[in-house]
């Protein structure tokens, strides 16, 4: 069985050498159900697979990911605000 994650691309950057860099989000997982096509791109039917697992805290992994990921107030002086490009 062929497991994979839906992405969201939130950015790219196209290299001199053609090649794309991208910055994704995983959405949800999902498990390939039927290979449709395989050539020039890959196609399939897929069955979503929700995210029920917990941990031995009794969160979700989900959840347990999202706090992860965020910035505690120590971590940074929300006094500097820096520009953006």
């Amino acid at each position: 069985k062929v497991i994979g994650t839906l992405m969201r691309i939130s950015d790219y950057r196209r290299r001199k050498d053609g090649k794309l860099t991208l910055l994704v989000h995983p959405i949800e997982r999902f498990a390939v159900t039927n290979v449709v096509q395989q050539f020039p791109y890959s196609v399939a039917d897929v069955q979503l697979l929700p995210d029920f697992e917990k941990n031995s805290d009794g969160k979700s992994r989900e959840m347990a990911v999202r706090e992860t990921f965020q910035y505690m107030s120590y971590e940074h002086d929300t006094e500097v605000k820096l520009p953006l490009p």
